[in-house]
Order: C-alpha cells, then sequence, then structure tokens
C-alpha cells in the first residue's frame, strides 16, 4: 500500500485516531487537538502539495459545537484553507476515517426498489399516472 498524501486531522479526537491506525497510515497521518498551535504550520502548508485537512464534527444535527471544533472552523475559513468535514458514525470517527483513507471499503448505496405499474393494483396511483401524462400532453 502507497501513500501518497499527508492527512491532518484537527479536533479532539485526533491523537486517538491516529494511535488506532496501522503502518504505514499512522506516520502519514497527523492529529492537531490545539488550534491555536498551529499557525507556524499553516504557513508551511501552503508551500505543500498533498496535503488534505480534515475536521473531525461532533455528531448529530442538532450538535452544540465544541470550542475547539469552533476554532478550528475559523481558522480554516478565515485562511481560505480547503478541508472535509468527518462526521461520526454511531459516536466514532473510527470507520469514517478508515473509509476515507480506503482501509475500508464504502458500502454502496442502498438499492431503490423498481417501480413496475403493471404490477401495481392501486386505482389512486394510476389516477395520478394517468393525470401525469395527459398533463404532459397538454403542456
Amino acid at each position: 500500500m502507497r501513500v501518497a498524501r499527508c492527512w491532518w486531522l484537527l479536533g479532539e479526537q485526533a491523537p486517538v485516531l491516529v494511535a488506532d491506525l496501522p503502518p504505514p497510515w499512522r506516520d502519514s497521518v497527523i492529529g492537531w487537538t490545539d488550534p491555536g498551535s498551529w499557525a507556524e504550520a499553516l504557513d508551511e502548508l501552503s508551500s505543500r502539495a498533498g496535503v488534505l485537512l480534515i475536521l473531525l464534527a461532533g455528531e448529530g444535527s442538532a450538535r452544540v459545537v465544541s470550542r475547539t471544533e469552533q476554532a478550528f472552523r475559523s481558522t480554516l475559513h478565515a485562511r481560505g484553507l480547503a478541508h472535509l468535514v468527518l462526521y461520526p458514525l454511531d459516536g466514532s470517527h473510527r470507520l469514517p476515517l478508515r473509509r476515507l483513507l480506503g482501509m475500508e471499503a464504502t458500502p454502496p448505496p442502498p438499492q431503490r426498489p423498481l417501480w413496475r405499474c403493471d404490477a401495481c393494483s392501486d386505482p389512486d396511483c394510476e389516477h395520478r399516472l394517468f393525470q401525469r401524462l395527459l398533463a404532459q400532453r397538454t403542456g
């Protein structure tokens, strides 16, 4: 396995996730927990190619953003740095990170069932279909 990029994990759980990675990933992923301590590293970042910033977001749609996450977001936006936001799955960033790094297969999207009108016996459905066909014909 060849690792071509340097990945920066930004967030409170970053060191734990980096320690959990096997070689060679552990050597190519850097974990940052303190947004105030990496200003000089960000200056160097603009001159390097192949660096990907990953912000570890908190969980839930109605979540409260931690101070650390807010500080990272503010710094990234103020400097105009492109980054990915990685949301946890079942309370952990481990599986989403491993999928992002290509260590775990990403499951295929769920398949929508094929709809066959000739197998449908719903008169309301048939009426709606007929109305749509008529509207297309006159429109």
